[in-house]
């Protein structure tokens, strides 16, 4: 692991200024961000680009953890074929098929039982997640000498065909071997939220020269806290709690609209809600609308009246609109089949619905559900 500079971030706007901030010096200052999917990427481009630093782009690549660790070993000449995560189940269930001297499972019953390979395929997928290998099983559980062979077996079938975490694992010892294995110039970030896996958590620490932007979650708990000492260190677990833990006032500017006002207190601490100090609100000022309605219905129509509000009369793009529901299913089949059918310049409003829905609820979804009961 290398020395890594910490910082704490609880908004896109200071992810941003993060970004801003590596100490990239040249004609071309090169900087590389590890994001967790393109949507980030996207919204700190676009942060960046409203604050006034678009120059910042020029010499700037994001791109995946799982993308860098991919060209960390590429770069090094390392064989290997990503993928193995899908295949495992499959190679697990062919070698259900051999006669393997299992101490613990019944191999008749992994071979005619529905789910075994996938239920062995998942808990291989977490231990290797954890940074785990077969060897580091304890030998003298049968069920977990049984899964250490499997787990060994599928790996010599596998070869060169890895899992994302194996990826991740290989990449953070060859960067722990060798620092020139990072095929990227200048500075790297990356951001922490403290829900990442041991094997990505310490491939990021591995890399060189990297600034670690950890997101603030309020309210902190300890678990929490334990899991981030755990993962990148004491220190960063400490400069967490105090950020989290701060009064909302600090040492930033107050809150200049209900708005912000809610955003700054939002599952902030109960302690630092309760505080005699804490900006409180001078007024309704436009910017938040508490409203009481009758039912499912008259919700619904509520919001698409707010969304055209928003898209035609604030003209405020579709990326930066959203309605936020109390649970996914049906609540966010109903209000997407609402939007959907909103006109905007001709054409029915573009809805994308976070997690997905159900296939069953659309007409194809249907068809298939009704084939497969009429199968079975």
């Amino acid at each position: 692991m290398f020395p890594v500079q910490l910082v704490v971030v609880d908004s896109l706007a200071a992810w941003a200024d993060a970004v801003a901030a590596l100490p990239a010096a040249g004609p071309l200052p090169s900087r590389t961000v590890l994001v967790p999917s393109e949507r980030h990427a996207h919204a700190l481009r676009r942060a960046l680009v409203r604050s006034g630093r678009a120059a910042i782009l020029g010499g700037a690549r994001f791109l995946g953890p799982l993308a860098a660790a991919a060209e960390v070993l590429r770069s090094a000449g390392t064989p290997f074929q990503p993928g193995e995560g899908a295949l495992r189940p499959a190679r697990l269930l062919s070698l259900f098929r051999e006669d393997l001297p299992l101490a613990h499972f019944d191999l008749d019953l992994l071979r005619t039982a529905r789910g075994w390979h996938a239920a062995f395929a998942s808990a291989i997928a977490d231990l290797e997640a954890a940074g785990l290998g077969p060897d580091d099983l304890p030998a003298d559980i049968p069920a977990l000498r049984d899964l250490a062979l499997l787990w060994r077996r599928g790996a010599e079938e596998a070869g060169a065909s890895w899992s994302a975490a194996r990826v991740l694992r290989e990449a953070a010892a060859l960067l722990s071997r060798d620092a020139r294995a990072w095929p990227f110039a200048g500075p790297a970030l990356a951001v922490a939220t403290g829900h990442e896996t041991a094997a990505l958590a310490r491939f990021v620490t591995s890399i060189p020269s990297l600034t670690l932007a950890l997101r603030t979650a309020r309210p902190i708990t300890e678990r929490h806290a334990a899991r981030v000492a755990a993962l990148f260190g004491a220190e960063a677990a400490l400069r967490l709690r105090a950020a989290c833990r701060a009064p909302i006032a600090g040492a930033a500017p107050a809150p200049r609209s209900e708005r912000d006002l809610l955003a700054a207190g939002l599952l902030a601490d109960p302690a630092a809600l309760a505080g005699p100090d804490r900006p409180r609100s001078a007024g309704p000022d436009g910017t938040v609308a508490l409203e009481e309605h009758a039912g499912v219905d008259a919700e619904l129509e509520a919001t698409a009246l707010w969304v055209t509000r928003q898209v035609l009369e604030a003209r405020r793009p579709l990326d930066e609109i959203a309605v936020l529901v109390p649970s996914q299913d049906p609540l966010a089949q109903l209000v997407a089949d609402r939007l959907e059918r909103l006109l905007v310049e001709g054409r029915p409003l573009a809805v994308h619905v976070a997690g997905g829905v159900p296939a069953t609820s659309t007409a194809a979804g249907a068809r298939m559900l009704a084939a497969v009961r009429a199968l079975r």
